[in-house]
């Protein structure tokens, strides 16, 4: 398994990283990103999109909006909950995962 540390974040994972970056393994590339939850719903979007084009090699200025593949208000709940909501969809062939603590996840499936 290899890592890119060019991501950032936090929290520092078991292996001692902070648990961001890319992540290639089997076959799949795993982009990992953190935002603060408490910095509102635009900061997690921008991280989904930073994480998508991380995973995808392109600037996130090149990656479709997000309301193409999953409605506003479940992304604006990332935000405003504490209860461990999460958020599952999959855009421009990645499936992305990020959840109200702060945690995204892109997968990207190698072709």
């Amino acid at each position: 398994m290899s890592k890119n540390t060019s991501g950032s974040g936090g929290t520092v994972a078991p292996d001692g990283t902070d648990g961001t970056g890319e992540f290639s393994d089997a076959g799949t590339t795993v982009q990992r990103e953190r935002f603060d939850p408490d910095d509102g719903s635009d900061v997690a979007i921008v991280t989904i999109v930073e994480a998508i084009g991380g995973a995808t090699g392109r600037p996130p200025t090149e990656i479709t909006p997000l309301h193409a593949s999953v409605d506003s208000s479940a992304l604006g709940a990332l935000a405003t909950s504490r209860d461990g909501v999460y958020v599952t969809f999959v855009h421009e062939g990645c499936h992305v995962t990020a959840s109200s603590d702060g945690q995204v996840a892109v997968v990207r499936p190698e072709s």
